[in-house]
């Protein structure tokens, strides 16, 4: 009965001016919390991209150097 008698002991009026207040800052704590889960996200897929882009040319580097070599080392015994 606690929460009735809270309930009672106010206007209508200033109950629905506090709900909606209450509303108002929860919507607003929710949206801060999507944007930076958002943020995160964008900063992760971008870290991860780097990384594998990064990656990626570095292995195509040691192909390209292995290439070289083994091209360099057949050159080389077909002259023998």
């Amino acid at each position: 009965m606690a929460l009735l008698d809270v309930l009672t002991e106010f206007e209508p009026e200033t109950l629905v001016t506090n709900l909606e207040t209450f509303r108002e800052a929860t919507e607003q704590k929710l949206n801060n919390i999507e944007s930076r889960i958002s943020g995160d996200i964008t900063q992760d897929w971008a870290t991860t991209k780097l990384q594998v882009d990064q990656s990626q040319h570095a292995r195509s580097r040691d192909i390209i150097q292995e290439i070289l070599e083994n091209t360099k080392k057949f050159a080389e015994e077909n002259r023998k």
